[in-house]
């Protein structure tokens, strides 16, 4: 219903699949794009599957040594994926903003000249306007409708206004 509804009103639908075989169902969904959460960034036989679909991927690197990242890259490279982006992560939610390390944006874009974003997990703008600052190409943000769902998230997502202001910023 989700996919269906977002392709009704012209948004790219985009998940994270967790296991092979949900990975499989959303590819036959017609998903034309794929995040990996950075848990699932050394999942190989995931990533393997995912070059073989030939469709972009998006990695998420909290949490992960440049090695690891290097490693990833080129098991969806050594299976002819080509369109790889990164997306530079803090693993602990929120992060403060002096653990953010938005320089590394630039690192990983020199490094493995891929497009870099940030999945941020500040509860505010500031962060991810500094990294579009920096040269970040895709900007990751949790959204809610209500702070007081009690979701896990729901202390650092931007309500859909937050979200809009932030967009017209950028």
């Amino acid at each position: 219903e989700l996919f269906d509804y977002a392709e009704e009103v012209g948004i790219e639908f985009l998940t994270t699949p967790f296991d092979l075989e949900i990975l499989d169902q959303l590819n036959r969904l017609g998903m034309r794009a794929f995040k990996v959460a950075s848990g699932d960034l050394t999942f190989y036989p995931l990533l393997e599957k995912l070059a073989s679909y030939g469709k972009p991927v998006i990695l998420s690197t909290g949490m992960a040594h440049l090695r690891e990242v290097d490693e990833a890259v080129r098991v969806l490279k050594q299976k002819g994926l080509t369109d790889v982006a990164l997306l530079h992560c803090v693993g602990n939610y929120p992060p403060s903003y002096g653990s953010m390390n938005l320089r590394s944006i630039r690192t990983m874009s020199r490094h493995f000249g891929l497009p870099v974003g940030l999945s941020d997990h500040t509860p505010d703008e500031i962060t991810a306007l500094t990294a579009i600052g920096l040269g970040c190409s895709i900007i990751e943000k949790h959204i809610t409708f209500d702070r007081n769902l009690g979701t896990p998230d729901a202390p650092f997502a931007m309500t859909i206004e937050e979200f809009g202001r932030l967009v017209e910023k950028i």
